[in-house]
């Protein structure tokens, strides 16, 4: 159920092409009589299917209401608001097995999203001390396509901590500890601080590279995190420096202009 401060006012026509099929538009007005968000689509009364589009959209209003349940579960999950645009919602009905296909397509042009630690570590890890915050990024941008099947990320850019990041990839289901997934971020002009808030948010294999050389300064990364269907977590990548500082823990002394 969704409540929201809002007046609903609209129409629903027949589709003069289709006698199955309701056209929809609805528009939201706010306690200020300000307009809010629009939702425009059609609905197929024999079928169940739903399809629509929103514009002005102020997800941080509890309106994530509206995107189907695995969908909003990892909305929430992952705290994400501010600027999006979600430009296709697809909701089918039931199939013989309970389940139901779903498409959701949002453009990020200025959003935000946060990273639970744990969902950089493998399932049996060590778990990680209570309280850890999560990882927050600010000025999202790109889009995120939401199926059944898993997430897709196209042309991502994150930024944290003053960093640009440049993600793409996909993962397969909405488990956020288990789901198969293939992701690459990429960083061109990093900036690493002498104690970077993230570190203890790190998997154990990137905080112990980070523990043997204590790097700082500036530089450019790339780096790729697999997770396999047995959850199974694996991590490759590389981190350039090009004006930096880095100790060494068999040279405890800090080295210069690296």
């Amino acid at each position: 159920h969704l409540r929201l401060p809002w007046t609903v006012e609209g129409s629903l026509t027949p589709d003069p092409l289709n006698p199955d099929r309701v056209n929809l538009a609805v528009t939201a007005r706010g306690p200020t009589e300000s307009a809010g968000p629009s939702l425009t689509g059609w609905a197929n009364v024999a079928t169940g299917q739903v399809s629509a589009r929103l514009r002005d959209i102020n997800l941080d209003a509890g309106m994530e209401g509206l995107l189907p349940g695995p969908v909003r579960e990892w909305w929430r999950r992952h705290e994400i608001g501010g600027s999006i645009e979600i430009p296709e919602i697809t909701v089918d009905p039931l199939d013989k097995t309970g389940k139901r296909d779903f498409r959701v397509v949002a453009n990020f042009t200025g959003g935000r999203l946060s990273l639970r630690p744990e969902e950089l570590r493998p399932k049996d890890a060590t778990p990680l001390p209570p309280g850890l915050p999560s990882i927050r990024f600010q000025d999202v941008r790109g889009k995120l396509t939401f199926t059944r099947q898993g997430i897709e990320l196209s042309g991502m850019s994150l930024v944290h901590e003053g960093n640009t990041l440049h993600v793409s990839g996909r993962t397969e289901g909405y488990s956020f500890q288990t789901a198969p997934m293939e992701v690459t971020l990429r960083c061109d002009r990093l900036v690493i601080p002498e104690k970077p808030a993230v570190v203890p948010s790190l998997p154990p294999e990137a905080r112990e590279v980070y523990d043997r050389f204590i790097p700082s300064g500036e530089g450019k990364m790339a780096f790729s995190f697999r997770r396999d269907a047995q959850g199974l977590f694996a991590i490759d990548g590389r981190l350039d420096i090009t004006r930096g500082r880095m100790a060494f823990e068999r040279f405890p002394f800090m080295c210069h202009d690296v």
